[in-house]
């Protein structure tokens, strides 16, 4: 059953990091790719580290990346709470779509490795969420 849908999706599996980078950076270079960068649902209470993936595919192919925050009230599918534990009321789901994150911004120079881009970059979407949840929370 999950098979079809993970087909009709474009799902690109993760069978290994290399593997899933370049998949990953072939596909961005011509449509939209999603990845949530903590790799797991978030808990109820704020965001768990995120991931190095995001980053890393992002400097290596130079990738645009365009934020989107995603929010639900009530909450639903948080970390650590069943599928099946369901609120009364019905949930309403809020997308807004963020400016983008040019790597040229983030980039102190013309030497500046990969892999301290992508470390600088990763700190950059983690605190740029965290700050955008707080101000969603006002």
């Amino acid at each position: 059953f999950y098979a079809g849908i993970m087909r009709t999706v474009s799902y690109i599996r993760n069978d290994g990091p290399m593997s899933f980078m370049s998949e990953v950076g072939k596909r961005a270079k011509t449509e939209a790719v999603v990845i949530f960068p903590e790799g797991t649902r978030s808990p109820e209470d704020g965001l768990h580290p995120f991931k190095r993936g995001v980053a890393r595919v992002a400097t290596e192919y130079e990738l645009e990346i365009k934020p989107v925050l995603l929010q639900v009230e009530p909450k639903i599918l948080t970390k650590g709470r069943r599928w099946y534990h369901l609120p009364l009321e019905k949930p309403l789901y809020q997308m807004n779509c963020m400016p983008a994150i040019k790597l040229e911004d983030l980039r102190e120079d013309e030497e500046q490795s990969n892999l301290k881009l992508s470390v600088k970059l990763n700190d950059h979407l983690y605190n740029y969420y965290r700050e955008e949840l707080v101000d969603v929370r006002r």
